[in-house]
């Protein structure tokens, strides 16, 4: 749970991605990059909640990727919302690595952009670990 500046308290991981996205500038930069970021994140979470039984239902578990691509390519950019890094990308990025990884090699040919979205999240992390543990901040569990 986090309570917000006005005394607010929220719980749910989506949500408190939401408000703390929107509180350092990474909610989108318009009313409907908002949207669409808000839906990605809650979409992202629903394939976690399915995971169970989204490993023995592979044509839904490939439908999620397919919409994953599909937002993908309305990004254009690289990110899942817009064209700069948003919340969104903090919140889907754990989940969809371990979620692709369990594809075969051959289902995740047919997913490009999901590829190309988790290479460069992978790189974009590390140097910001690098960069906040030059700044002194602890990165041990």
């Amino acid at each position: 749970m986090v309570k917000l500046p006005d005394g607010t308290v929220i719980a749910q991981m989506a949500a408190i991605m939401c408000m703390v996205g929107r509180a350092l500038g990474l909610g989108g930069e318009s009313a409907g990059e908002e949207a669409r970021a808000m839906m990605v994140t809650l979409n992202a979470n629903q394939l976690v909640q399915e995971w169970p039984t989204l490993k023995d239902n592979k044509a839904r578990l490939l439908k999620w990727f397919d919409v994953l691509e599909l937002e993908l390519a309305v990004a254009k950019s690289g990110y899942l919302v817009g064209k700069m890094l948003c919340y969104t990308d903090y919140f889907c990025y754990p989940p969809l690595v371990s979620r692709f990884a369990f594809l075969s090699e051959d289902d995740r040919t047919l997913f490009p952009q999901v590829g190309a979205y988790i290479a460069m999240m992978k790189d974009l992390l590390a140097v910001s670990r690098e960069k906040l543990v030059a700044k002194g901040y602890p990165m041990e569990p």
